[in-house]
C-alpha cells in the first residue's frame, strides 16, 4: 500500500489537507504501521518493507506550495498462515495499547511542564502514575533518540521513586549494585534503581509482569 506522507506531502500538523480535501487522515510510518497491525490478525502477516519515498523531492520547498517530487510512504506486507503459538500472543496486544498510552501521557506531561502548564502537568502526573510502569526497552520506541528521548528519561527519573519498590529484592538480585552500596544508605538500591536500574531493564519487584 501507497499513502502521502504526512511530512513530505501535508508538511502541516492537522487536517484539513491543504491539498486534497478528500484526505481523511495523516500518515508517517508509525501511524500507518499501528493502523495496520490494529485492523489484521495476529501474526497473520509479515511486513515486508515499509519505507520512505522522496525521490526528487525538493525540502526547500515551503508548506503552503504544492510539493515537488515523491512524497509516498511504502509498505508491503505478505499473508502468511497463522501460526500455531498465535493464542499464546494474544496479551501482547493489551499491554502494548498501556505501553502506548503511557507514552502519549508522557509526552503530554513534558509539554505541559515546558508551557509551565501545572494544573495540566498535575493531571498528566496523576494519570501515569494510575497506570503499570512500563519496561523502558518497550517505552523509549515512542520517543526519538537525541533530545526528545533525553526529556522522556528526565522526566521519568522524577516518577520513578513513586512506584512500588522492593529494596530488599534489588539489592539481592543485582550483586553489582549491593557491592557498591554504602551499608548507611537505606535507599541505595532505589537510587540505583530511578538513575540506571530502570532503564537497563532490571526489576524493582519479585514475581511476573503484566510486560513479561
Amino acid at each position: 500500500m501507497v499513502v502521502p506522507h504526512q511530512y513530505l506531502y501535508e508538511r502541516k500538523a492537522f487536517l484539513p489537507s491543504r491539498f486534497n480535501g478528500d484526505h481523511k487522515r495523516f500518515y508517517t510510518p508509525r501511524s500507518l504501521l499501528a493502523e495496520v497491525e490494529e485492523s489484521l490478525p495476529l501474526a497473520a502477516y509479515r511486513i515486508r518493507s515499509l519505507r520512505d519515498i522522496d525521490d526528487g523531492f525538493n525540502y526547500a520547498t515551503q508548506p503552503e506550495d504544492a510539493p515537488e517530487g515523491a512524497y509516498e510512504i511504502e509498505l508491503v506486507l505478505e499473508k502468511i498462515q497463522c501460526p500455531r503459538y498465535v493464542t499464546a500472543l494474544t496479551g501482547l496486544k493489551a499491554s502494548e495499547k498501556i505501553v502506548e498510552a503511557y507514552a502519549d501521557l508522557l509526552a503530554d506531561l513534558i509539554r505541559f511542564m515546558e508551557s509551565k502548564e501545572e494544573a495540566s502537568a498535575n493531571r498528566a502526573r496523576g494519570a501515569l502514575m494510575a497506570l503499570p510502569l512500563p519496561p523502558f526497552q518497550r517505552l523509549r520506541r515512542y520517543f526519538s533518540p537525541g533530545d526528545e528521548r533525553a526529556k522522556a528519561t528526565s522526566v521519568l527519573k522524577t516518577l520513578l521513586a513513586g512506584y512500588a519498590f522492593d529494596e530488599k529484592f534489588y539489592l539481592a538480585s543485582n550483586a553489582d549494585v549491593a557491592e557498591g552500596a554504602n551499608p548507611q544508605q537505606k535507599s541505595a538500591g532505589l537510587d540505583h534503581y530511578v538513575n540506571h536500574g530502570y532503564f537497563e531493564g532490571r526489576r524493582a519487584l519479585r514475581g511476573t509482569s503484566l510486560f513479561d
